[in-house]
């Protein structure tokens, strides 16, 4: 988990910047605000952990997200225990995930495969975005944001939702 986590990081630093543009649906249905209880009775069977740097929750949860059955959502949530970010990582296809162990990165054909997949789909949604200057593409919205980046090693893209006003956090 702390593999996937510190990936997460890097993402969510960079997940704030974009400019306006119409409001999307929240991921997957799930309003800003939701409980962390609400979200483990959406989600049973996952993984509660916090996070180092500041102690507050994560709650990850393996999916099926744009056809992949084992796409892994980190679930975040402020102080007060209330969803502010979801990040969506695509490991390698048909691995499992031991929260204990890193995740299974993609070969780089594949994940330049599952990046353009991802890209079409969210672009499909919200319109074309903006690129962003390490790759990645944006969309914001009033009623928060979409990013759209390759790992940082570069092996495996990750999806962040963020709420309006979810701080950024790095260093996890």
């Amino acid at each position: 988990m702390r593999s996937v986590l510190a990936v997460l990081a890097v993402v969510l630093a960079v997940s704030g910047y974009a400019q306006a543009a119409d409001t999307p649906g929240l991921f997957q249905g799930v309003p800003w605000g939701t409980s962390l209880k609400e979200m483990k009775r959406r989600y049973p069977g996952g993984h509660s952990q916090k996070r180092g740097d500041d102690g507050q929750l994560q709650y990850g949860v393996v999916l099926e997200i744009a056809g992949r059955k084992n796409a892994i959502a980190v679930l975040g949530f402020d102080r007060a225990n209330q969803f502010q970010r979801a990040c969506v990582l695509f490991p390698k296809a048909g691995t499992p995930v031991d929260w204990s162990k890193p995740t299974t990165p993609e070969p780089p054909e594949e994940a330049a495969a599952t990046w353009a997949m991802l890209l079409k789909l969210l672009q499909q949604e919200y319109g074309p975005g903006f690129a962003y200057k390490t790759g990645g593409m944006l969309w914001n919205f009033a009623n928060g944001t979409i990013f759209l980046s390759p790992r940082s090693d570069g092996e495996t893209a990750a999806v962040v939702y963020s709420a309006p006003n979810a701080p950024s956090i790095s260093g996890l």
